[in-house]
């Protein structure tokens, strides 16, 4: 039974990759797409002032295209807006910053904060 299934998925996918009008429609769409990432406008966002994890210092001095982030508080986008982008969110955000001290309504953390283990060798 596993075997048909596969075979049936291995049949869908060759019949998708053979078609060349849907191979033209990708290419076409592959290349009005601009090479590098857009960020937007980043004006908006607080400057984090807190220090960074030590993983991330040869990331940072690799970093070799900052001149190509915008930094105005307005910017006309290549792409599709992302979700922080649309009105719902950005309202959701504003909300937030002047009713909850900027933190998330329904906010969730995939992360625990750490005590630091000098201070509690002193103790």
């Amino acid at each position: 039974m596993k075997k048909i299934y596969l075979l049936i998925a291995a049949i869908a996918v060759a019949t998708i990759f053979s078609c060349k009008t849907g191979k033209e429609k990708i290419n076409k769409e592959y290349n009005l797409k601009p090479n590098e990432f857009n960020y937007g406008a980043l004006g908006k966002i607080p400057v984090f002032e807190n220090s960074h994890p030590k993983v991330m210092d040869d990331f940072r001095a690799k970093m070799d295209w900052t001149d190509k982030l915008n930094y105005s508080k307005k910017c006309i986008l290549n792409r599709d807006k992302m979700k922080h982008e649309k009105f719902k969110y950005r309202l959701i955000t504003y909300l937030e910053r002047i009713f909850n001290g900027g933190k998330d309504f329904f906010g969730y953390n995939n992360w625990n904060i750490i005590k630091s283990t000098k201070n509690q060798s002193q103790k």
